[in-house]
């Protein structure tokens, strides 16, 4: 989906990126994806895809 499409960009900002403000902007993405990919699983009855098992989880990229 494009959400997950969102995501995948946002990691890829967070692990070669080099704005700082960026990679905040990144970060604040991945989470508001994953609770958008996690309301709209549980809206139609879907089991959560185990990259939002946990939608307030923040994701951490180490370079």
């Amino acid at each position: 989906s494009h959400h997950q499409g969102a995501i995948d960009m946002a990691v890829a900002m967070l692990k070669y990126g080099h704005s700082e403000q960026l990679k905040r902007i990144a970060q604040e993405i991945i989470v508001e994806q994953q609770q958008e990919i996690a309301a709209m699983s549980q809206a139609i009855g879907d089991p959560l895809p185990p990259s939002v098992a946990s939608p307030t989880s923040v994701v951490s990229v180490k370079p």
